[in-house]
């Protein structure tokens, strides 16, 4: 083990700096990006579960008649659930157009919104509301900002006095109606009819693993028009971050790869030209398996030496690559996942080794005696000036003469 190392090193010592500086940075790159994508897949499940708990467990939301949606609050499958709280649906201009918008009182218990930035709006205000903060951040809304509501033919002006996090549904770009929050008394002033207000229940179940089994049995019930559970929103939240991770992770396997024809490549050329030194290598006792391993250890250094570099890089970058919760969510924070750096060391070095070890065996495995035979010599030397001697067999140049003596004629001199 100490004479593959030794071969290595000193291979690392002779390698050219270009060769060595190219093979780390491709290294680098694409374990960056591996990491990168592992951590934005990884780091979006522990937010969302987070401001889920926060949130009070919203397990389940049901949509219906008011009457059914009480009728529905003693299921011995709900541990507890809000009361059957209307809402009013609107048009809310945002940007350059308009988008669908939930308003309602915000529940104080089960999925109760998570306030972000600013207060809740004043008791009896009808002018006033909290506004979704995904849809906030997209359109570049702050605390103090109008915003215009149209329903059922009504034009109203409300100003933001907040932004929450809610959820009822997965965020705004990727699903709507964003969700807005008023007081009740504001509520009573966009829809004074009842009849234009729908109604919904958030409850936490006994069982939230049975989400799914106790949303199909609600959705048959009479009066229930629909039943979003918890997994499915929570699916529908995290669908940009696993498919950005992916394309992230599945960027640095392509680079890696493409990298290896290059690094196979050069590491052939490279070894064409080393013949002569391994073949003395082996005559003075380097067996094939040890010239072999310290001709790819040379290579798996510098692999590996990147792949820690870009380790650092992709788990500094993670937190600023949130496609689809950045702007619900706050950023997470820096981990240095030691899960990830195993994975990103084996993948660059399974790459590396395997574009390095079929050239460096084809070397290895040349007959000393021919390599040593077959290598060109060196520079060739000079033809001899005259008054000089030019090597065995020559004669001796005279400045007045340049004629051939035989043998014999020097001899009986």
């Amino acid at each position: 083990m100490s004479a593959t190392l030794r071969l290595a090193l000193s291979g690392l010592r002779g390698r050219g700096r270009i060769a060595a500086v190219a093979t780390a940075l491709v290294a680098a790159l694409a374990a960056a990006a591996v990491v990168a994508g592992l951590s934005v897949q990884r780091q979006g499940g522990p937010l969302v579960d987070e401001v889920y708990r926060e949130a009070g467990h919203p397990d389940l939301v049901v949509y219906g008649e008011p009457g059914a949606l009480e009728a529905l609050r003693g299921d011995a499958a709900f541990a507890a659930t809000t009361p059957a709280t209307p809402f009013v649906m609107a048009e809310v201009a945002l940007g350059a157009g308009s988008v669908e918008a939930r308003v309602g009182p915000a529940p104080s218990t089960v999925g109760r919104p998570l306030l972000r930035a600013g207060r809740w709006p004043a008791a009896g205000s009808t002018t006033e509301v909290v506004f979704d903060r995904a849809a906030a951040v997209e359109a570049g809304l702050r605390v103090g900002d109008l915003v215009r509501l149209t329903t059922a033919g009504r034009v109203v002006t409300l100003t933001v006095v907040g932004t929450a996090v809610d959820l009822t549904d997965c965020f705004y770009p990727d699903c709507d109606p964003i969700r807005l929050f008023v007081d009740p008394a504001g509520l009573a002033a966009l829809a004074p009819d009842p009849a234009e207000r729908g109604t919904l229940l958030i409850a936490r179940l006994a069982d939230p693993d049975s989400a799914d089994a106790v949303a199909a049995r609600m959705g048959t019930r009479e009066g229930v028009d629909g039943v979003q559970p918890w997994p499915d929103t929570r699916d529908d939240i995290l669908t940009a971050e696993r498919i950005f991770g992916a394309a992230l992770a599945g960027f640095g396997l392509f680079v890696l790869l493409a990298a290896a024809f290059v690094v196979a490549g050069t590491a052939a050329a490279r070894l064409l030209s080393r013949r002569r030194e391994i073949a003395l290598l082996q005559s003075v006792g380097y067996t094939n398996r040890q010239v072999i391993g310290g001709l790819v250890a040379e290579t798996l250094l510098l692999g590996t030496a990147g792949a820690v570099v870009g380790w650092l890089a992709g788990s500094l970058l993670a937190p600023f690559l949130q496609v689809g919760i950045g702007g619900a969510l706050d950023r997470p924070g820096l981990s240095l996942s030691p899960v990830s750096l195993v994975i990103a060391v084996g993948f660059v070095g399974l790459i590396l080794i395997a574009a390095t070890v079929l050239p460096a065996r084809r070397a290895a495995r040349q007959p000393v005696s021919d390599v040593l035979r077959d290598t060109p010599r060196g520079r060739r030397r000079r033809p001899a000036s005259p008054g000089s001697w030019s090597g065995s067999g020559s004669v001796r140049r005279t400045a007045t003469g340049s004629g051939r003596c035989s043998p014999g004629r020097a001899g009986r001199r």
